[in-house]
């Protein structure tokens, strides 16, 4: 759908079963799908197939982000893995046991990816367990990384919380990408060179 206007721009059937995780990729703007079959599908408006077909997991996508990078996706399975791929060849880089499936997944700015699994949080930098944190009587729903901000915010059935992630965020912010202490006028500015 076209937010500007609210026509539909295109409309496609996947044929791949249930749809339970959807995101897109920053850098390009492709649709990622996660499925009931383990299978992610990337889509592109004007193609009515899907781009690329992933075969990820041995049950049903339960979580998937895409890096800020745009080449790096990560994925969760029923089966209690998460799964990271290289999207400019999908090839899986590495797999990660888990004690339950991750409901949510974020990553970073600096690429440190966080999981929410029941009540629990954990923080990976690459393969290795960087930080944890547990929650009391509260399921995860959803984990999100605040850009420019060493926080990571929890959502869960109790509410919302934030934690501090040492070296989650980018210290350096270019003004030319994203400026996080613009002005109305030059939001208004950057609309205008956007359009």
């Amino acid at each position: 759908q076209d937010t500007s206007t609210g026509a539909v721009v295109a409309e496609h059937r996947t044929k791949k079963g249930e749809t339970h995780v959807m995101t897109h990729n920053p850098q390009n703007a492709v649709v990622h799908v996660g499925h009931s079959q383990g299978v992610v599908t990337l889509w592109t408006p004007n193609m009515s197939s899907a781009a690329a077909t992933i075969l990820c997991h041995k049950g049903a996508v339960q979580a998937m982000k895409v890096a800020n990078n745009g080449y790096t996706m990560a994925t969760s399975g029923a089966e209690g893995r998460v799964a990271i791929w290289d999207l400019r060849n999908y090839k899986l880089v590495y797999e990660l046991p888990t004690f339950a499936p991750a409901s949510s997944i974020d990553i970073s700015q600096t690429g440190l990816m966080a999981l929410g699994i029941n009540g629990r949080v954990q923080i990976y930098k690459d393969e290795t367990l960087y930080m944890t944190h547990m929650l009391q009587r509260s399921n995860i729903n959803q984990v999100k990384f605040c850009p420019f901000q060493d926080v990571c915010g929890l959502g869960h059935s109790n509410g919302l919380s934030s934690i501090v992630i040492p070296g989650a965020a980018e210290a350096n912010f270019d003004a030319f990408e994203a400026n996080p202490f613009e002005t109305k006028s030059q939001r208004r500015e950057a609309e205008i060179k956007q359009l």
